[in-house]
């Protein structure tokens, strides 16, 4: 079944992470797709219930595909998303909060993580400094 995850950016650059219910680790905000649900919608929907922040897409990022520990091979579709809520509120059982690219790198635990963070991360900064040169 394929799932999504999402590097959400704040309006001042911190970068949103949850932590995982099920082994307490720090991560972008992921899950399953439910029956016909598509990537994007299902990624709003996850940042909203896990995150606790509304978020709007900006960009697909790049997608990955890996085996799970029970052997089942799993694709995840990526989404840059941006949100100026001040406060994250995910719902009952999820914890979640902002952090600054260094900290939050430094909490992940995969590499692929990370790296999917940084190309957030460089593809806002594009962004604005092509806004910034009209």
């Amino acid at each position: 079944m394929p799932g999504v995850s999402a590097v959400v950016v704040h309006d001042d650059g911190r970068l949103l992470l949850g932590r995982r219910s099920d082994n307490g680790l720090w991560a972008v905000v992921s899950g399953i797709l439910e029956p016909g649900e598509q990537p994007a919608h299902a990624a709003v929907r996850e940042v909203l219930e896990e995150g606790g922040v509304s978020a709007q897409i900006q960009c697909a990022l790049q997608n990955t595909e890996y085996v799970n520990p029970r052997g089942e091979a799993r694709r995840v579709y990526w989404f840059l998303m941006l949100t100026d809520a001040l406060v994250a509120t995910p719902e009952p059982g999820f914890k979640a909060g902002f952090y600054d690219l260094t900290t939050a790198l430094g909490k992940l635990r995969h590499a692929q993580n990370r790296a999917l963070l940084l190309q957030g991360a460089a593809y806002l900064k594009s962004a604005s400094s092509e806004s910034n040169v009209e």
